[in-house]
């Protein structure tokens, strides 16, 4: 049998397959260790796929490009030969796969003309050498290999980087205990297990975690070359006490994680490798991403605090289960237009997007259902309770527009559909009356918003409109009615993640109604937050623009509430906002928005 690496592999090949049980488990949003172990082996497959594809590719770049691959290819293979846990933890390094796929897109054929020689392919394929010297030392091989230098570092991916050596290329000697690096300007010998830190070696460091049956082993990614591949930028190598405070915070959060979310905590154990810590954003939020190339790291904000990024772990540890079982399974059709509801994001997203969004925010509904019950102080209570209730709706929002669309493949569905029942299960828990009315209406702000600036009437309900008499208010010679329900929302994109309404009603849960009102210049909102609410859509509509979105997305939800204006025409306001907002326009604002919403209620009857 030769080599993974090369150019054949005469083995057999093993499908990786999730049980029934565990694939819907999984779509709960659970998944133990033996179904997180599958889809960690079939991560670590697809990487052998990539390295077989990239040394494929580049051994037809000509003879120098051929020896490189060679070398390094040999090396593995006898590592693997010697000792195979020092390439399994090769193949789990998270950053071998962005690293692989940026490879394959420069290596792609030009015009059916054979493959073209990127400028630097040199430099990048000295990863798949580094990954082999890392491998070769695990398995305490004697070696000699060269390395480039990048920006004066020389990483060896999963153990360290050497640094300040000069020169654009180092020598590597590996002799069982020790590696030797040389270089232009310095020569470096750092023995076995290769994490005692010095001038020109900086060793990956790990945060060891205290579990209940074992200790757990998680390593801070600072230094690898490829781990730019999230949604935020992620933090140079970070210095010995922000080394030392990211290790306390990670070691606090993953106590809250054993103690109170267990289950996830040892899903994580069977799957996470490493930590990315992000650089600082502004305005200092705590962030999280997940990359699709880097399965087994997450990337993490360093300023959070232990349940912050306890909550961010699951949130992102969701997303990097379904990279994995998107990676073995078809879920939805194609991944087309934009037009799918993550009411926590103001634009609408394609089903992947929409897909991974919904599954990550099963993961922070879970985390607040628990956290609800477990804190011993009330006021950390009310908000836990707050947010279970709030993304519970949220969610549950998205999932059903998931469910009806009609893109979801079978076994999409299969998938979709116990996330579903989960959701809909957790709603007959029982919640403070007064958090469960506010959680419906800060949820409501957030399907209004969308609408608001998403929402497109289909063609039945344009040519119902067209065929209904025009009220007065409606001039004859305005454009036709499809014309003027069709056109672009006159909203600008909103600065902010969360309407603002939902942001006070949040703000109020530990507030008295008069300490909110001082808080709150708008009268509207004293009214709401008092809980008169025909007060507050008289107060809304009394300076209402065409183009605040804010005050649109108020005076839908308090009308809601409100007594004066029949259902139905809340329910025309909660499901056509767009469309009474785009006929108020037409009308020149001349009549309240609510006499709109009643002309709606008729003409769509």
């Amino acid at each position: 049998m030769t080599s993974y690496y090369g150019h054949v592999h005469d083995g057999p090949v093993r499908p990786h397959r999730l049980t029934i049980e565990q694939f819907v488990a999984l779509g709960q949003g659970d998944g133990d260790r033996h179904a997180i172990g599958v889809l960690s082996a079939s991560q670590r497959s697809k990487r052998r796929l990539q390295l077989r594809a990239v040394v494929q590719r580049a051994a037809k770049l000509g003879d120098d490009i051929a020896a490189i691959v060679a070398e390094a290819t040999r090396l593995l293979g006898e590592a693997e030969a010697a000792r195979p846990e020092s390439v399994h933890s090769v193949l789990a390094h998270p950053y071998l796969d962005n690293w692989a796929s940026s490879c394959l897109r420069r290596l792609l054929p030009v015009d059916g003309s054979g493959l073209s020689r990127p400028p630097g392919i040199e430099d990048e394929l000295g990863y798949l050498t580094a990954l082999a010297a890392a491998a070769a030392a695990k398995a305490g091989l004697p070696f000699e290999i060269t390395l480039p230098v990048r920006d004066g570092v020389a990483a060896l991916p999963t153990l360290g980087a050497v640094v300040g050596l000069g020169g654009r290329r180092i020598h590597v000697v590996g002799e069982g205990a020790t590696l030797t690096f040389v270089g232009e300007l310095h020569t470096v010998v750092v023995a076995s297990p290769f994490r005692r830190e010095s001038a020109h070696w900086l060793p990956v460091r790990r945060i060891l975690v205290d579990g209940p049956r074992r200790r757990y082993a998680v390593r801070i990614e600072d230094l690898d070359p490829y781990r730019d591949c999230h949604q935020w930028p992620p933090a140079a190598r970070l210095d010995g006490s922000a080394a030392l405070h990211f290790d306390r915070l990670c070691r606090e959060a993953w106590s809250v994680l054993d103690t109170e979310y267990s289950d996830h905590a040892q899903g994580m154990r069977a799957a996470l490798v490493s930590l990315v810590p992000l650089a600082p954003s502004d305005g200092g939020r705590s962030q999280g991403a997940t990359s699709f190339h880097a399965y087994g790291s997450l990337a993490v904000s360093t300023s959070s605090t232990p349940e912050a990024l306890a909550l961010s772990l699951i949130h992102e540890f969701q997303h990097m289960k379904l990279v994995a079982i998107l990676d073995l399974y078809t879920l939805y059709e194609s991944d087309g237009v934009a037009r799918y509801i993550a009411p926590w994001r103001s634009d609408p997203r394609p089903i992947s997007a929409a897909l991974h969004g919904a599954y990550a925010h099963l993961g922070v509904c879970d985390f607040w259902r628990r956290r609800r019950l477990l804190s011993a102080d009330p006021r950390a209570a009310r908000t836990a309770h707050f947010e279970f209730a709030l993304w519970r709706r949220l969610t549950l929002l998205a999932v059903h527009d998931l469910l009806n669309a009609g893109e979801l493949t079978e076994l999409g569905k299969g998938f979709v559909t116990p996330l579903r029942d989960r959701l809909e299960a957790w709603a007959g828990e029982p919640l403070p009356p007064d958090i469960d009315r506010a959680a419906t209406d800060a949820a409501l702000g957030y399907a209004v918003r969308w609408r608001l600036l998403n929402a497109t009437p289909d063609p039945s309900t344009l040519a119902r409109l067209a065929a209904a008499p025009r009220p007065a208010w409606l001039a004859d010679s305005a454009e036709p009615v499809d014309a003027l329900v069709s056109g672009r929302s006159p909203f600008p994109a909103p600065a902010t993640s969360e309407p603002t309404l939902a942001t006070l009603i949040r703000s109020s849960m530990h507030t008295t109604t008069a300490q909110a009102a001082v808080s709150t210049p708008h009268q509207g909102d004293v009214a709401y937050l008092a809980g008169r609410y025909d007060d507050a859509v008289q107060a809304y509509m009394a300076g209402i623009r065409p183009d605040d979105l804010d005050a649109w997305v108020r005076l839908v939800v308090a009308t809601a509430r409100a007594t004066t204006h029949p259902t139905v025409v809340s329910r025309s306001l909660i499901d056509h906002p767009g469309l009474v907002n785009r006929l108020y326009l037409a009308a020149g604002g001349r009549v309240p928005p609510v006499t709109v919403a009643e002309w709606l209620t008729t003409a769509l009857r």
